[in-house]
């Protein structure tokens, strides 16, 4: 197992793993002598398979979701990106969570990692740094993108945790716009919410079976699991407008994703569909985006 830095007070406990992402292997929040789980729990067992999917965090640089068939359009060009992961046609989740981050600071209560991109999957130069810090019962989670080339590029920013799913898991969440996508996770049209996926007013999460996108998303959401005793609220940024919920009907976790684009966005936006969240960074310019999850014990 590699090693892990541990950032820990007297409410919060985080596992981070450079080498693995940037990723975090565990988050708990104590209770007494308990630590609860807020994100889902990876065992040592797990550690050591070394498999970022079986995490729970990643950061998504320099987009989120979907490439439709590993082509990226942009200014009338395409750029052939790979199919980076087994099973899929599409180019998926960018470079963060495939390459190493190296520590640049390390205090007690943050550390600051920057991207080292040696299995590049991105047509343009750039620079990430991610900045993971706790304070109280609050975990912030920064993310940024520097362009680094001669031209201005497409470019999108995100956060994908994985939740444990409980019977009584609730979602409550506030967006106008629901991305409804094909048996191949991709974009077919935006439809306005119907009630079955209304979570405004809280809603089990359990049998949803989703594996959408949200967009006009106000940044905050809130889970809350009865039989664990816990609630997590979830703030993010202005420019995080999209929300991906995946709940699989046969997995036993759920993702929560605050985005800053739709899924397969680039190419949408290179054929005239509004509403993306496309960011189109021009040289030497920077992007970022924050995400706060805060975890309370409820009675």
């Amino acid at each position: 197992m590699r090693k892990l830095i541990i950032l820990e007070n007297d409410i919060l406990y985080v596992e981070i793993n450079p080498i693995l992402g940037g990723s975090i292997n565990n988050f708990f929040i104590k209770n007494k002598n308990l630590k609860i789980p807020v994100f889902r729990k990876t065992s040592n067992k797990i550690i050591k398979k070394n498999d970022i999917l079986l995490n729970s965090f990643f950061s998504l640089i320099p987009f989120s979701g979907r490439i439709s068939n590993a082509l990226l359009k942009f200014k009338r060009k395409t750029y052939n990106l790979k199919k980076n992961f087994k099973g899929e046609s599409s180019a998926l989740h960018g470079d963060g969570w495939q390459n190493s981050w190296v520590v640049k600071n390390l205090e007690k209560n943050f550390v600051i990692m920057k991207l080292i991109v040696k299995n590049k999957n991105w047509p343009f130069k750039y620079s990430g740094y991610q900045i993971i810090k706790i304070n109280n019962n609050e975990l912030k989670i920064s993310l940024e993108i520097k362009n680094l080339d001669t031209e201005s590029m497409p470019c999108g920013l995100g956060f994908h945790p994985w939740f444990d799913m409980t019977p009584n898991t609730s979602l409550q969440m506030n967006a106008k716009k629901f991305w409804i996508v094909g048996k191949d996770n991709l974009f077919k049209k935006i439809s306005n919410l119907s009630k079955n996926i209304d979570f405004s007013r809280g809603k089990k999460l359990i049998n949803t079976n989703l594996a959408n996108g949200f967009s006009e998303w106000n940044g905050f959401a809130k889970i809350v699991w009865p039989e664990k005793k816990l609630s997590l609220n979830i703030e993010s940024s202005k420019n995080l407008k999209h929300l991906i919920i995946y709940t699989p009907n046969k997995g036993n976790f759920f993702c929560i994703e605050p985005v800053s684009h739709s899924v397969d966005a680039f190419n949408l936006y290179a054929e005239g569909v509004k509403g993306t969240g496309t960011k189109i960074l021009q040289p030497n310019k920077t992007f970022k985006v924050v995400t706060y999850f805060k975890p309370k014990i409820t009675h």
